[in-house]
């Protein structure tokens, strides 16, 4: 872009993400279907900081911002909402910035759930576990997710079980790929009109009337 030109707007942004992701295997980044404004955690120690971690992937290797769990606690949940069904091919983390002890470890995934809290994350059995995962500043390894477990998903939940160092977990990306599927499912609203009985009437020419 020439000097003095207009800024990159939304649009451009995402066309830049799609077209960089594109030339790495996984297919396209999925950040521009993240509700980010409805992105929770657990256990993080700047409430609201979980949302920050989910950048263009252009952006990925930026340290900041980033999330960290509370009090030397590895254990870290992240509910990451679409805006519509996708299917996830991927999924990338970056820990830019931090010891490399504060990694992420082990992951547990649980697609298209709207809740969980630890303990149910313990005893659940998630969509897939990532034992051996690849966390760094350039947040270039993509973890191929199972085709048959996130084929539709509506919301993954990030359930960070350990860290390197057993301790803290630092995050500064997750970032996703893969596809578009589809709108939300969205509740069906119907309208019953009520038919009453028909009444009697002695005359076998009359037309039966209706009441309700």
């Amino acid at each position: 872009m020439a000097a003095g030109g207009p800024p990159m707007g939304c649009a451009d942004e995402a066309d830049l993400d799609h077209a960089l992701a594109d030339a790495d295997t996984g297919g396209h980044s999925l950040f521009g279907f993240i509700d980010v404004t409805k992105v929770w955690a657990r256990n993080e120690t700047t409430e609201g900081s979980a949302a920050g971690v989910l950048k263009p992937w252009h952006r990925r290797a930026e340290p900041v911002p980033f999330v960290l769990s509370a009090d030397e606690d590895p254990e870290l949940i992240i509910h990451i909402p679409f805006k519509q069904d996708v299917m996830i091919r991927s999924v990338a983390f970056g820990c830019g910035g931090g010891e490399e002890g504060s990694a992420p470890s082990v992951v547990r995934l649980f697609a298209n759930r709207e809740t969980l809290d630890f303990e149910t994350g313990h005893g659940l059995e998630p969509s897939q576990t990532l034992d051996t995962v690849v966390a760094d500043a350039s947040a270039d390894a993509d973890h191929p997710l199972r085709p048959d477990r996130f084929r539709s998903c509506s919301s993954v939940t990030v359930f960070v079980t350990d860290s390197v160092d057993g301790e803290g977990t630092l995050l500064s990306y997750i970032g996703f790929k893969g596809k578009s599927v589809g709108g939300k499912r969205q509740p069906v609203s119907a309208v019953y009109e009520l038919v009453g009985a028909p009444t009697k009437s002695s005359d076998p020419l009359d037309v039966p009337k209706f009441v309700s």
